[in-house]
């Protein structure tokens, strides 16, 4: 039942908050001494005025019932603000935790985890640990506190009838107990269902030009109302569960309050009671019942924090595949050396490289051609271990890039992927990404588009560099989104420069102004994986790759003298656009 408050990662992350937990602590058993006093007091002045005692006695009653509520008010406030901040601080540390650990996975997890899946841990398990460690303790210690304090008062008022009332409520408890697993599965099914709604509402907004395309509106409407219609079973089922519990305690409650009346106001009837007594005697059954009621809603917190918490370390137990190397703040310059390349796929039985062997110096080009699949865009990952190479088979400055610390090896790199990624942000800060937003990078943002040749078309928006785009920069047409994303690369000052087919959907005059400006730049080495032979025809070295392998490798002129693919490809490609342009 307390399992979530033993987890070694809840006790490092609540650790800091002890201190305001235990003034929290103070204030809660200052709250329940002052909340058992009033049933003495009640008990007190109806006895009194039974009795006729005097007016200034019952004043004195009525006066000290005012003041202690007035105290349990203040500590109740202070005892909930107390112990809620402190959840809610303990909430943001947990968060923080998992988005730091999601962010040093590898590329992998994320190939077979779906985002509202993650979304889910991120969001609803963490509130839910937070609800059980936070809310859930807080109920959990007041309500036993004012327990235990409600029974030693009914021990000294009348023990038998007090032995005689907890005997239910102890059969109570253990039933209580019996329901939990079933209240544990039930709490489990939500979660994951939950997760799964998530993953399609993720989907299918993420998808929306798709499903808009094929007019499948009502077929994305329908899947969503079925997961929907699944996860209010199981919510139901859980709140079944739930209220089976809260009948149960209501019921055997509500049994003995009637049997308590009776057999009470018998002894006041009979005189082996006393009335003031009998009162007070009540009064704390009362407080008693309470706590039984609420240990129903508090288990069930507890139980949805457990589940919610073993979703989570799951998660937290991933390690990243790739992990840094040894040597520490390293200086690159972009000279890479690839030794006898052979990469395969995680799970696949076949070779996507196989013996791949090129050099590169620092400033100079290299260009990677090929037909589809063969393995360009794998080769543009692996020099910054987006994918994992073999141990010595890459090295950027004679250093093995299995030894360079991540952040030291993928900083010394601006890439431009094959499929382009925008930020719900301005385009000014989709540009600078990776520099320093406390300083001002207006100029250098400017200079970056104006060299991707982007400029005009930003100042062409309503609110120029400062216009925001929509999700993954949908609103932006496919050409604007690459010179984007090439502008946010030309702006990082990297070493080494990569560019993944990242001109596919930039017309020819367009291309050749980017390229002019790649040409002249002699201060990075760059990499280009292209299908177009006409944007690579300046690079300083050229490979061919066929079936993962290098089948040609050479600069311009010396592979139109081999006459092979590249020659071939070529020429075919200057004849369509003589075509086209007719």
């Amino acid at each position: 039942m307390f399992r979530i408050l033993r987890n070694p990662i809840v006790k490092e992350l609540w650790a800091p908050e002890k201190a305001r937990a235990r003034m929290a602590l103070v204030f809660m058993v200052l709250r329940g001494l002052l909340a058992l006093a009033l049933p003495y007091y009640v008990g007190k002045t109806i006895a009194g005025v039974q009795e006729g005692a005097p007016n200034a006695v019952i004043q004195q009653y009525v006066v000290l019932m005012i003041l202690y509520a007035i105290g349990t008010a203040f500590s109740q406030f202070w005892m909930r603000w107390l112990f809620i901040r402190s959840s809610r601080s303990f909430e943001e540390r947990l968060r923080n935790r998992v988005f730091a650990h999601l962010s040093t996975l590898s590329f992998s997890f994320f190939n077979r985890a779906r985002t509202g899946d993650i979304m889910s841990r991120l969001t609803a398990d963490v509130e839910a640990v937070r609800m059980g460690v936070g809310p859930g303790v807080m109920h959990m210690f007041q309500t036993g506190s004012m327990a235990i304090g409600a029974i030693i008062f009914m021990m000294i008022s009348n023990w038998k009838l007090t032995l005689a009332t907890l005997v239910p409520m102890g059969v109570m408890f253990l039933m209580i107990r019996s329901v939990m697993p079933k209240l544990h599965q039930a709490s489990l099914r939500v979660q994951k269902q939950l997760a799964a709604l998530s993953s399609l509402s993720q989907e299918s907004f993420s998808g929306s030009r798709v499903v808009k395309a094929f007019a499948r509106e009502d077929y994305e409407v329908q899947r969503f109302e079925n997961e929907a219609s699944q996860y209010i079973d199981d919510a139901m089922e859980m709140a079944m569960t739930r209220g089976r519990m809260h009948v149960l305690i209501e019921l055997i409650s509500g049994f003995v309050a009637v049997a308590l009346l009776y057999f009470g106001g018998r002894g006041v009837i009979q005189g082996t009671f006393a009335l003031d007594h009998f009162i007070a005697f009540f009064g704390y059954f009362s407080m008693l019942v309470w706590p039984m009621i609420a240990m129903g809603w508090t288990l069930a917190l507890f139980e949805r924090a457990d589940v919610a918490m073993e979703r989570l370390d799951t998660l937290l137990q991933e390690q990243p595949e790739i992990e840094d190397g040894p040597h520490e703040n390293t200086q690159l310059c972009g000279t890479w050396e690839f030794k006898s390349l052979t990469y395969r796929h995680d799970g696949s039985d076949e070779d996507v490289l196989g013996d791949i062997s090129f050099r590169v110096e620092a400033g100079s080009s290299l260009a990677i051609v090929g037909p589809t699949g063969c393995g360009k865009s794998t080769i543009a990952q692996l020099f910054g271990r987006l994918l994992d190479p073999p141990e010595g088979t890459i090295f950027q400055d004679g250093i093995d890039t299995r030894n360079l610390k991540l952040n030291d090896l993928r900083r010394s790199i601006a890439m431009v992927p094959q499929e382009t990624f925008l930020f719900s942000d301005t385009l000014s800060a989709n540009i600078a990404f990776a520099l320093d937003p406390n300083e001002d990078n207006e100029e250098a943002v400017r200079n970056a588009a104006e060299a991707a040749q982007v400029r005009q078309s930003i100042e062409s928006f309503a609110n120029g560099f400062d216009q925001l785009i929509g999700e993954r920069g949908l609103t932006l047409s496919g050409g604007q989104k690459q010179r984007v994303a090439i502008a946010r690369a030309l702006i990082h000052p990297a070493a080494t420069l990569i560019l993944d087919d990242c001109l596919s959907a930039v017309d020819t005059n367009t291309e050749e102004k980017i390229l002019d400006h790649l040409r002249r730049n002699k201060e990075q080495t760059m990499i280009i994986v292209a299908h177009r032979m006409s944007s690579i025809m300046f690079c300083d070295h050229i490979i061919v790759l066929k079936d993962g392998a290098i089948f040609e490798e050479g600069d311009h002129a010396s592979l139109l003298a081999q006459d092979g693919w590249y020659a071939n490809t070529l020429r075919r490609q200057l004849l369509k656009e003589e075509i086209d342009a007719a």
